[in-house]
Formats: C-alpha cells, structure tokens, sequence
C-alpha cells in the first residue's frame, strides 16, 4: 500500500470515528445493523456466484468429457481405417502380383 494510500484511508477511518462520536448509541446500533445486513447481502451475491460457477464448471467438465470420448472413437476409427487401407492395399498388391505371373 502506498502512503497516498495510507494517509487517505487514515483520513476516511478519522472521519468515521469523528461521526461515531457526534452518534447516539442507537444511531450506532442502526448503523451496525445496516452494514450488517449490506455484509450478509454481499455474501449471498458471493455465494450465489460460487454456486453459478461451479455449475458452469460442472457441466464444463461434462462436454469436455463427451468431447473426449468423441475424439477418441475418431482414433479409433482412423486405426481401424489405416489397418483396413493396409490391408487392401496388400490384396491389391497380391492380385497384381498374380496378374503378372500368370502370363
């Protein structure tokens, strides 16, 4: 924290504490109780938030999920491609071969 920053919350704590002494008790009570409820109104946005985004992750983690198995019945169907090229292409080879000798 710099001490521009310093100085102006020293300045802001200063002013609060000069308006709590001119309070009464009950003024001081209410204000308590306003903040109060603001706090726990902000922790209900906060939670509200977490919650959100942890369904977002969930549901995140759940395509990512279905992307990958995607992904690898790709694989395996490239695999299952390749072996299937090399092998037609051997009987290719096989047929030619078989056309050249019987001559």
């Amino acid at each position: 924290m710099s001490t521009q920053q310093m100085m102006k919350k020293g300045r802001t704590e200063l002013h609060e504490t000069d308006a709590a002494l001119g309070m009464s008790t009950q003024q001081m009570m209410k204000k308590g109780r306003t903040e109060l409820h603001e706090t726990d109104a902000a922790l209900g946005r906060a939670e509200r938030i977490v919650e959100d985004t942890l369904g977002i992750g969930t549901q995140t983690a759940a395509t990512l999920h279905d992307q990958t198995n995607q992904l690898n019945k790709v694989v395996d169907d490239l695999n299952e491609m390749e072996f299937t090229m090399k092998k037609a292409s051997k009987v290719v080879g096989d047929i030619t071969r078989g056309m050249l000798t019987d001559k």
